[in-house]
C-alpha cells in the first residue's frame, strides 16, 4: 500500500471569461491612451502612462467584472470575504518582436492579466515554478516524450485569448516571449492588496 499527500500548494491560476460583445469598447478605449517604453528598451512592450486605467468612468462595467472576479478568487482560494482592492492598473502593448522580461509584482497579493487583443500566433504568458530549484527535470523516456505534471514541471503557459482574465499570486515569476505575430498583443495588468481589517 502507498499513499501520496499534497502537503502544500501554490495558489492556482484563476481563469475568468468576459463577454465578447463588450470587449470592443475596452479595446477602443485602451488604444487611445498614451504609452511609453520600458527603460528605453525597444525589445520590451510599451506600457500606458496611466497606471490607474481601471479608474476611468469609460471602463466602469469592465471594472465591475474585474472586481467580481477578484472577490470570487479571494473567497475560493484565500478563503476570505474581506475586500481586496485594486491598487494600480496599466495596459501593455507588444508589437512584432517585442516581449516582456521575467518579473514578479512586488507590494501586491494577487495580480491579474486581461487579454484585450491577440491572435493564435501571439505568445502565451509563461509562469515559472517557484520549485524549479528542486532540480527534478523530467527527461525523455523510451517513447521520446518528457512527462511532466504539477509537481515536476518548471513552467506553465496560458494562451492570450481575448476576453480572458487570469488571476495569480503576485509572487509567481512570469514572462512573455517576443511577439512572433503581426497582430499587436494588448493586455491589461493590475495589482491588488487587502483592505484592513484583514484577518485578526
Amino acid at each position: 500500500m502507498k499513499e501520496y499527500y499534497r502537503m502544500f500548494a501554490h495558489p492556482p491560476l484563476g481563469v475568468f471569461t468576459y463577454p465578447q460583445e463588450n470587449l470592443s469598447s475596452v479595446c477602443d478605449y485602451v488604444k487611445q491612451l498614451d504609452y511609453r517604453g520600458i527603460n528605453n528598451d525597444p525589445n520590451m512592450s510599451r506600457i500606458s502612462t496611466d497606471t490607474h486605467v481601471l479608474k476611468s468612468k469609460s471602463l466602469r462595467e469592465f471594472k465591475k467584472f474585474i472586481s467580481t472576479s477578484v472577490h470570487e478568487y479571494a473567497r475560493d482560494v484565500i478563503l476570505t470575504n474581506s475586500r481586496i482592492r485594486i491598487t494600480n492598473s496599466w495596459v501593455n502593448r507588444s508589437k512584432y518582436g517585442v516581449g516582456h522580461h521575467t518579473h514578479i509584482h512586488p507590494n501586491s497579493v494577487m495580480s491579474g492579466v486581461f487579454f484585450i487583443q491577440s491572435d493564435e500566433t501571439c505568445p502565451p504568458i509563461t509562469f515559472l515554478s517557484p520549485m524549479n530549484n528542486w532540480m527534478i527535470n523530467p527527461q525523455k523516456g523510451d517513447e521520446g516524450v518528457a512527462y511532466t505534471n504539477e509537481w515536476n514541471n518548471f513552467t506553465y503557459t496560458y494562451p492570450p485569448v481575448p476576453g480572458t482574465l487570469l488571476l495569480f499570486s503576485s509572487a509567481i515569476r512570469h514572462q512573455v516571449a517576443p511577439n512572433s505575430s503581426e497582430t499587436e498583443r494588448i493586455s491589461l495588468s493590475f495589482n491588488t492588496f487587502p483592505e484592513t481589517p484583514f484577518g485578526d
